[in-house]
């Protein structure tokens, strides 16, 4: 970020510590440590339940398996381990046929294949490996079924849809043919991201483990990330998809966090292609979307103007990628951690301490009280989780 670019960056000041940022961490995935299903003869046995929107969470459950295996290590607590175990068997058993992983709406799969939780199953689960979850032949055939899935989304160069729905007729519960025969044609700049960084971690990883990896996983990531280069607005915003006419902070922040987990495993003349797009990025989230307070920095919900934008899911949403920025603008580093910690110090000044914490975990499921019909956002912790995380080991507070 170039001196003269940096005015909406605040000053380093008084937020949270790190004990109180380990603290979160902590609440969070014990109350996830309860709702996992823990009787043997349970088909269910190791998912996570949600009991506000009756769902078991094969996205989730495996984002709890890799902050199982990092309560392991904070705690000494071999039980953690063994938890984290159940999880990753529990995604293994209920993987697709198509090696993809369905979006649910209570009891009910919404589609034959998502995008979104297969690439963060993918994820979680390697980061689970990272930590010293066993890692044997099954867990590996299954990245590569994830990854492969992953490929069948790829409807035009670099561009991945959202979720099999998409890629074909889909009619609605009532009968509507929602598009024509040749798919939806929607563009979704976040799926993309999350496919780009998916197939690189993926591959990354068959390679540390001695396999070869499929050359069209990185040649699809390659792709992928160059489309999305190529879909960012003039100003800097990430559109949910193409042509969309609206703003939208969460997922424009998920954008810029799956990208910056793509670079991970890029060479250095795409870092420094897609460094400068970043910070863009992150220029109209800190110019547009955020607005300072007394409690922290609370998100502009009114920049959105949509319902699904008061989920909590949001605010660790924008702040683990601002905290990733550190890394790529070195020279403003104490200032992005100091963005990425004012978001979490709102959701703890003011979205914590549930009043329904036995039922919906330590923090608020949202800021409006909507909960039914918006279960994907709703109880979402395991993937927050899988926010924080990342954000705590981009501060240094893991070790």
């Amino acid at each position: 970020m170039n001196s003269d670019n940096t005015h909406s960056l605040s000053a380093p000041g008084h937020t949270l510590d790190k004990q109180a940022v380990l603290a979160m961490y902590r609440e969070m995935a014990e109350w996830l440590g309860r709702h996992q299903v823990d009787t043997p003869t349970d088909t269910r046995h190791g998912s996570l339940y949600y009991p506000t929107e009756d769902r078991y969470c094969n996205r989730d459950t495996a984002c709890a398996a890799s902050a199982f295996m990092q309560m392991a290590k904070i705690t000494g607590d071999a039980a953690w381990q063994k938890q984290a175990a159940a999880a990753r068997d529990y995604v293994l058993r209920v993987q697709g046929a198509n090696g993809g992983f369905p979006e649910l709406r209570g009891l009910e799969d919404s589609d034959g294949g998502s995008a979104v939780n297969t690439s963060i199953i993918a994820t979680n689960l390697i980061r689970a490996y990272q930590r010293g979850l066993p890692c044997s032949t099954r867990d590996v055939d299954a990245l590569v079924r994830m990854a492969d899935f992953i490929l069948t989304l790829e409807w035009k160069p670099g561009a991945f849809y959202h979720d099999t729905n998409h890629a074909g007729p889909f009619r609605t519960p009532d009968g509507t043919l929602r598009w024509g025969t040749e798919g939806s044609g929607r563009d979704c700049h976040n799926t993309t991201a999350l496919s780009a960084a998916m197939l690189r971690w993926v591959s990354t990883f068959v390679e540390t483990r001695g396999g070869t990896p499929d050359s069209r996983w990185n040649q699809a990531a390659d792709r992928a990330v160059e489309h999305l280069l190529d879909g960012q607005n003039e100003d800097g915003h990430w559109p949910y998809w193409a042509g969309a006419t609206w703003h939208d902070v969460g997922h424009h922040g998920m954008c810029i966090f799956h990208l910056t987990e793509a670079l991970e495993n890029a060479d250095s003349a795409e870092q420094e292609a897609v460094v400068e797009k970043l910070l863009r990025g992150a220029e109209w989230l800190l110019e547009n979307g955020l607005l300072p307070s007394r409690k922290g920095t609370k998100i502009d919900w009114a920049v959105e103007k949509s319902a699904c934008v008061y989920f909590t899911h949001g605010y660790f949403a924008v702040a683990a990628p601002l905290a990733r920025l550190a890394a790529l603008d070195p020279h403003h580093s104490a200032a992005w951690h100091h963005a990425a910690l004012e978001l979490l110090r709102y959701v703890r000044t003011t979205l914590w301490d549930n009043a329904d914490a036995e039922k919906e975990g330590p923090f608020r499921l949202t800021e409006a009280g909507l909960c039914k019909g918006y279960a994907w956002f709703g109880q979402s912790m395991g993937w927050c989780l899988y926010l924080l995380d990342d954000l705590i080991g981009q501060l240094g507070w893991w070790t």
